[in-house]
């Protein structure tokens, strides 16, 4: 009976201990950033704006979580442990592709998830890079995406390029990666708007003159 009654008072004393531990080192939240650069709006053309769909981008492996990733040395990967974004970063990047698509005045985009109305074309997104180096001082954000225009009607690609954008960052942590890479997205959205109006008025001047 002593003994059961020992190891009782063994195991309550225990659990008071790992109570205390827990209560006294308590796991911190991490530091929550967004993709939300300002995006301005362009003068609208003369011509009217071409429906098109923005397809939910993918990620590449090791871009799919919330985790903001740096790198100290080539092909190695790590992510820092007191930030993450808000959002994966490729799904943040959708409505920027929209916002500036519209803003460039040459389209009117119709999102996958909420529309079913008919569009001619279709931009699919992966995201190839998105990652502050500490390779260098200052630092960097490199981001780059794959980007393709495709005519939902004949399922022909219309143009695949890849797009990479280098910022550096005005402080090497966190944050100063944060700012760079919302830089680095304005930009990379803004190009990927351009290229595809190139596209798309490839294909008005060939249907116009076939």
């Amino acid at each position: 009976m002593c003994r059961r009654a020992l190891l009782l008072s063994c195991a309550a004393l225990l659990a008071a201990s790992s109570a205390c531990l827990s209560a006294g080192f308590k796991a911190t939240a991490p530091e929550l950033y967004a993709l939300d650069p300002p995006l301005a709006r362009a003068a609208a053309g003369e011509a009217a704006p071409v429906a098109i769909v923005v397809a939910t981008p993918r990620a590449v492996p090791g871009l799919e979580s919330r985790g903001i990733v740096y790198v100290v040395r080539a092909h190695e990967l790590h992510y820092f442990a007191h930030s993450a974004w808000v959002d994966p970063p490729a799904r943040m990047l959708e409505p920027l592709l929209a916002r500036a698509l519209e803003a460039n005045g040459a389209f009117r985009v119709a999102r996958d998830a909420v529309t079913d109305a008919p569009a001619r074309l279709r931009l699919e997104t992966d995201l190839l890079r998105l990652q502050q180096e500490f390779t260098e001082r200052p630092s960097q954000v490199r981001l780059v995406l794959r980007v393709r225009l495709v005519d939902t009607v004949s399922r022909r690609v219309l143009g695949d390029r890849e797009i990479e954008v280098v910022e550096r960052a005005r402080q090497d942590d966190p944050y100063g990666g944060v700012v760079a890479a919302n830089a680095a997205a304005a930009r990379a959205v803004f190009e990927t708007a351009s290229a595809c109006e190139g596209w798309a008025r490839g294909t008005s001047t060939a249907a116009a003159h076939p």
